[in-house]
């Protein structure tokens, strides 16, 4: 249900409501599948970092992803926009709440529960 409301309200337009939604679903099943949907939800957003982390992990957790040259080549135009950009404000997070860094290599993955 949540997957739905979230697809539908991707396609009219509402993308904070869609990223609501999908944001839940993920939290809730962990399909990696979803990091797609919330990358491309981040991406029409213009949440670069966000879109960034979430279409990394994508590829991480799916490997052989048949979108994966897609996939990289919105990885690295939105890489470049990074290194345009500055730095978010003070208290703005650059990562989505369902990403952690591994430690040591400043890769993400996903966390495995609230908070």
């Amino acid at each position: 249900a949540l997957y739905t409301a979230g697809q539908a309200a991707f396609h009219e337009g509402r993308y904070e409501n869609a990223l609501e939604y999908l944001t839940r679903s993920y939290e809730l099943s962990r399909r990696p599948a979803l990091l797609f949907n919330l990358g491309t939800t981040y991406d029409r957003l213009r949440r670069d970092a966000e879109a960034l982390a979430a279409f990394q992990q994508y590829l991480h957790d799916v490997p052989e992803a048949e979108n994966r040259l897609e996939v990289e080549a919105r990885i690295a135009v939105l890489r470049e926009a990074a290194a345009r950009s500055t730095p978010p404000p003070a208290g703005v997070r650059a990562t989505p709440p369902w990403a952690s860094p591994w430690p040591g290599t400043g890769r993400l993955k996903a966390r495995r529960g609230p908070g």
